[in-house]
């Protein structure tokens, strides 16, 4: 695939355009050439949590292009944006012909890996304190009731 084949596959999505939501079944991944993407679940309550905002030049929808399975996230733009479309068959194919892109892949797996690290080890520590703060507080309502007797 030349590089002109690949501008012929540029797409444009205004503001608050959907691209995918989760579970959807997937056809492309997307390379931002201008814009940003917020990458988005639902909770249980039906409000939207966000859990990434990517920007020019960042890649998104390969994890369940490469894996053929269904969006584990939506994305929909936040500005304007210029997208440029990749099949599963012309992301592999630059995959195994371009060792740079390849490697460059990896780092922003890396990174992405680190990111839901750091956010789970957050949410441990919240929990931890959480529970020890409710432990506390326990603790000082059974002194009251032990030594503030009145």
């Amino acid at each position: 695939m030349s590089r002109g084949d690949l501008t012929k596959i540029t797409i444009t999505k205004d503001k608050g355009d959907v691209l995918f939501y989760k579970g959807d079944a997937a056809t492309f991944c997307y390379i931002i050439k201008k814009g940003q993407i917020e990458i988005f679940v639902y909770d249980s309550d039906g409000n939207t949590v966000i859990l990434d905002t990517i920007r020019t030049g960042d890649i998104f929808g390969d994890m369940a292009l490469i894996l053929s399975s269904p969006r584990t996230a939506g994305a929909r733009a936040v500005v304007k944006s210029e997208l440029l479309c990749l099949s599963r068959d012309n992301f592999l194919d630059i995959i195994m012909q371009n060792t740079e892109f390849a490697v460059k892949l990896i780092m922003v797996f890396r990174e992405r890996l680190k990111k839901v690290n750091n956010k789970l080890l957050a949410v441990k520590m919240r929990k931890i304190k959480v529970f020890n703060l409710g432990s506390y507080q326990e603790c000082l309502k059974s002194s009251q009731r032990l030594f503030c007797k009145g």
